[in-house]
């Protein structure tokens, strides 16, 4: 249990690295990470999709859909535009809080967002 808690959490560490180091341009329409976006995370992440180029959107790479969904749905980031105008993810008072979290805490922050989100 403890292994797969830890991948876990390291999964969505990832993505938050990815977000505040590459500062990505979401799409216009959809207000998602783009294709090339999309594909440099997921072949980052240990649970991705095997794909040979950055030719799918968001929804195609299951893991990476999962983290922005969650990302989003526990209010860590909201869509805003950057200065140039163009649509970006700004962390909010709640990651200032999450980024303190143990590794536990931030498990079932990750579950219990996941619980709510989705209707089983």
């Amino acid at each position: 249990m403890e292994k797969s808690i830890a991948i876990t959490v390291g999964e969505f560490e990832k993505f938050i690295n990815f977000i505040e180091s590459e500062k990505p341009v979401l799409s216009p329409k959809q207000g998602v990470l783009g294709k090339k976006d999309a594909y440099r995370l997921n072949e980052m992440l240990c649970y991705k999709r095997d794909v040979k180029g950055p030719s799918y959107t968001q929804n195609k790479y299951p893991m990476v859909d999962l983290l922005f969904t969650l990302s989003m749905a526990g209010r860590l980031y909201v869509r805003a535009n950057s200065d140039k105008g163009k649509p970006i993810l700004i962390e909010t008072n709640i990651m200032e809080s999450y980024k303190f979290l143990n590794q536990h805490e931030k498990y079932v922050f990750l579950l219990q967002t996941y619980w709510t989100k989705y209707d089983f």
